[in-house]
């Protein structure tokens, strides 16, 4: 069974995925401007795209869905990505993967997000928001976000420093944790996961 939930990144903006109830996805990167998404066996469900285009311009983040099997590949860094890259990513809609959103980065100004509908069939649609809007910073240090999912029911990400636990509101005094994101290992860090590369665990309740 399938359920709509939303992956928050480390900047506190979000997309819109389609997962199953429990799910284990690894992230080649934690640099979440380029980085591909797979399930445990390698095969790839999501890729970020963020092409370089101008030091005057915000950076643009995409991120695409696999349509059909696709093998795992990692997405060019820094300023090796350019606008050729870019061009060739388009393509991509050809070649399996489908855009699902993008993210505009700002610094000073709120950054923005959109939606092109297609995720799942979420019924979502079409549509764009600023961040600070629709995933609000709150805590005392300003660690955690909120956002209303797609089911309707409150959500809260708690920001650590090596994990990440996103929370669903039941309504009552407690919270049910729904997935922890785990940064990938680093060298001499006791505190980081084993397996290298950071990952996401999935365990969503039961829909009735």
């Amino acid at each position: 069974m399938f359920v709509e939930e939303l992956k928050a990144t480390e900047r506190g903006a979000v997309f819109f995925v389609t997962l199953p109830e429990r799910q284990k996805l690894i992230f080649w990167d934690d640099l979440v401007y380029h980085t591909t998404i797979t399930n445990v066996d390698g095969q790839v469900l999501y890729k970020v795209t963020t092409p370089f285009e101008s030091i005057w311009a915000p950076r643009m983040s995409t991120i695409w869905k696999a349509t059909r099997f696709a093998p795992p590949t990692i997405g060019v860094k820094g300023s090796e990505y350019t606008k050729a890259d870019a061009k060739s990513l388009e393509n991509d809609a050809l070649h399996g993967f489908m855009r699902l959103g993008e993210i505009e980065w700002h610094k000073l100004a709120p950054s923005r997000l959109r939606w092109f509908g297609g995720a799942g069939g979420s019924g979502l649609g079409v549509g764009e928001i600023d961040a600070k809007d629709f995933i609000p910073p709150r805590g005392v240090l300003r660690r955690e976000r909120v956002f209303t999912g797609p089911d309707g029911h409150i959500y809260r990400w708690k920001l650590g420093m090596w994990v990440c636990t996103l929370y669903r509101e039941d309504g009552g005094s407690s919270s049910i944790p729904v997935a922890k994101y785990h940064r990938r290992k680093i060298l001499c860090s006791p505190f980081s996961n084993k397996s290298g590369r950071g990952y996401l665990e999935v365990d969503l309740p039961r829909s009735r």
